[in-house]
């Protein structure tokens, strides 16, 4: 047996062990510390700017959310379902409000409970393009009407900034399909040039 796969043995067993202790049950104990040991780090403890497998791993640990998938196996396990909510959002008449309960048992470590305040305040911070937070760059925020709103206030600001006219915002390349494109096609558009308007 060669030596990555002696490791990779030792590893699985001592997983499997691991894994057969946690399950023969005992107290639940309550505070600690957590340690992990991994190759890379987690990209970011802050729900807004995590972005990668091994924070979220993290995050599902420690953070509750709105809807969340259960811990069980296929398909249930791959169902999503209410966790902070109490159930799924009811959707106004026009399709543009949807309005979620919140279960009233959540609380903060501080024993603060967990309102619809926090949420919106979240979801702001995440839209904040200060923050540059990936889950906007990613598209998650896209269904929130104004979400993407500070991204083309930002472009438009730095174009005045430093005095451009439309055809050197439209000589910028932009990514595609952004909201930040709107802008260069914005000023495309003043000489007729659009190419998506």
């Amino acid at each position: 047996m060669g030596h990555r796969a002696w490791l990779a043995f030792v590893g699985l067993a001592a997983g499997v062990g691991l894994l057969a202790a946690a399950a023969s049950g005992g107290p639940t104990l309550k505070g600690g510390t957590l340690r992990l040991s991994s190759i890379l780090d987690v990209d970011s403890v802050d729900p807004a700017l995590a972005y990668d497998p091994r924070s979220w791993m993290v995050e599902y640990a420690t953070c509750a959310e709105l809807y969340s998938y259960p811990d069980k196996p296929a398909p249930q396990g791959a169902i999503v379902v209410p966790e902070v909510a109490k159930s799924f959002p009811r959707v106004s008449d026009d399709g543009k409000t949807q309005t979620i309960q919140l279960n009233r048992t959540f609380r903060f470590h501080t024993g603060a409970r967990v309102t619809a305040t926090n949420f919106v305040a979240a979801f702001n911070r995440d839209a904040n393009p200060k923050l540059q937070s990936p889950l906007v760059s990613a598209g998650y925020l896209h269904d929130i009407v104004g979400a993407d709103a500070g991204n083309m206030i930002a472009e438009a600001a730095v174009a005045m900034e430093f005095g451009a006219a439309s055809e050197d915002i439209a000589r910028t390349c932009h990514a595609h399909p952004t909201l930040t494109e709107a802008v260069k096609e914005a000023a495309l558009a003043v000489d007729k040039r659009a190419i998506h308007m």
